[in-house]
């Protein structure tokens, strides 16, 4: 995981070392098995883009469907500025694509 050196261990402090208490402090340490399909987004100048691989792959280990979209040239949460970054725009259209696949026109889920 990418951090800041003792980044993790004021967390662990306040919330404890148990798996449930972990998974409080980032995904990476959850148990990701029978998520639904997921999608995981960063930028290549992300600064978790590590921690975003990672996730992809610990969920592709315990066959979550997965779907890592990584966009070159743009900093952490670039989706949010979607309105004046054709890439945030772009990304917020991936993963509504990527949903829509997953919803009937009438908004319930496939079974």
């Amino acid at each position: 995981m990418t951090q800041a050196p003792g980044a993790v261990a004021p967390a662990v402090s306040r919330v404890g070392t148990t798996a449930t208490a972990l998974a409080l402090i980032s995904l990476i340490f959850a148990d990701l098995s029978g998520l639904c399909p997921l999608i995981v987004q960063a930028g290549s100048h992300e600064v978790l883009l590590d921690d975003a691989v990672r996730l992809a792959r610990e969920a592709a280990v315990v066959d979550v469907e997965v779907t890592l979209d990584i966009t070159p040239g743009v900093p952490h949460v670039f989706q949010a500025y979607h309105a004046i970054l054709d890439e945030g725009a772009a990304a917020l259209d991936r993963a509504g694509q990527r949903l829509s696949t997953y919803l009937d026109l009438d908004g319930k889920p496939h079974e």
